[in-house]
């Protein structure tokens, strides 16, 4: 056993170095890749300016919230969506922010932030969150507040996020 022993060892520093590299190349196939992830959030104050869209006049007085939906891809979720906005609509006025003379409205929003070993750039997840918006004699509207994620890093830089919605007037009967 001794004689096997002596042939089997490495005799030189490049034989050494060569069982050495082996073993790495080995244990790199072996072992899974590490897999990791983060969360956290980052509050940011949203910008809401509510304006009618036929005169471009800003709107005093106009409920703005904000809700969370996320973006509905089947019959299921199409239903969750509708009752997270319309469960907003029918709490607009206890939930929401008033507009000021300019039409204006400040929310001060926490938005979920995360990473992961596949994306390693800190995202806030702006794109599951929908503005609804309210106001006498012009009925109510519920858009999207952004169409997909935006860095954390872009997001704090920018310091406030700004949004839009003109309303159109409701015909009286």
């Amino acid at each position: 056993m001794t004689t096997w022993l002596k042939k089997a060892y490495p005799k030189t520093l490049i034989g050494w170095l060569t069982l050495i590299a082996m073993v790495a190349v080995l244990v790199a196939v072996i072992i899974p890749e590490a897999k990791w992830g983060s969360s956290g959030s980052v509050t940011i104050p949203v910008d809401v300016v509510v304006f009618d869209a036929l005169t471009a006049k800003p709107i005093e007085g106009a409920y703005v919230a904000i809700v969370w939906a996320s973006r509905a891809t089947s019959e299921v979720e199409l239903q969750r969506h509708k009752a997270n906005l319309s469960g907003g609509l029918s709490v607009i006025e206890r939930i929401g922010t008033k507009t000021d003379h300019a039409g204006l409205a400040t929310i001060d929003h926490e938005f979920g932030t995360g990473a992961n070993y596949k994306h390693p750039q800190s995202h806030a997840d702006t794109s599951s969150y929908w503005l609804i918006v309210s106001a006498d004699g012009y009925g109510s509207a519920a858009v999207p507040l952004r169409y997909q994620t935006m860095t954390t890093k872009a997001l704090r830089e920018q310091g406030r996020l700004p949004a839009y919605v003109g309303l159109s007037r409701v015909k009286s009967e």
